[in-house]
């Protein structure tokens, strides 16, 4: 569970250590903030969409040019800004954070909610759940998900703006556990 919940962890609008315009999502890296008493925690590269997305808009990339930057653990974890850093987001000065299950694509970090491959390429390679009682839940968002881009002009614009909205809330609620 320590290495989802790491996997998942995100650094704010504090430095933009990973590119600005060319990430790459899912980068960990250990960071200092002075507004978490300079004490370190785990972050990840994401893009300013995603961030913004998860946060409800509150959260943004402290350069408004950039696409990608950092989102702190603590704020994607905890939603707290400020204070200690708490359990699993913390880390060590200079510590590098070394893992074998940082194999997905960049991309998983930071879905756009209409691509239906998001649940099969990212949700399915990090939980292998085809043939347990726990599939139909893959199954069940990836067909809907294939119903709606099949049907998505029957909608009126206001309802593939709402059915695009809940597709993306799902996709970037489910990050986290990536």
């Amino acid at each position: 569970m320590l290495i989802i919940l790491l996997i998942v962890f995100h650094v704010s609008s504090i430095r933009s250590e990973c590119s600005k315009n060319a990430g790459p999502s899912g980068t960990i890296e250990c960071i200092q903030s002075s507004r978490y008493n300079n004490e370190y925690q785990w972050a990840t590269c994401l893009t300013d969409t995603y961030i913004k997305a998860k946060s409800g808009t509150e959260h943004r990339c402290k350069d408004r040019t950039a696409a990608y930057c950092y989102y702190q653990c603590m704020l994607e974890l905890y939603d707290v800004s400020s204070g200690p850093i708490e359990g699993c987001c913390k880390c060590q000065q200079g510590q590098e954070y070394t893992s074998t299950d940082l194999t997905l694509p960049s991309s998983c970090y930071s879905p756009s909610g209409t691509d239906c491959w998001w649940y099969k390429n990212c949700l399915e390679k990090k939980y292998k759940c085809k043939g347990t009682d726990d599939d139909y839940a893959l199954e069940f968002a990836t067909k809907f998900c294939y119903l709606y881009n099949e049907h998505f002009s029957w909608f009126t614009s206001a309802g593939q703006i709402w059915v695009n909205s809940v597709r993306k809330c799902l996709q970037v609620s489910l990050v986290p556990i990536v």
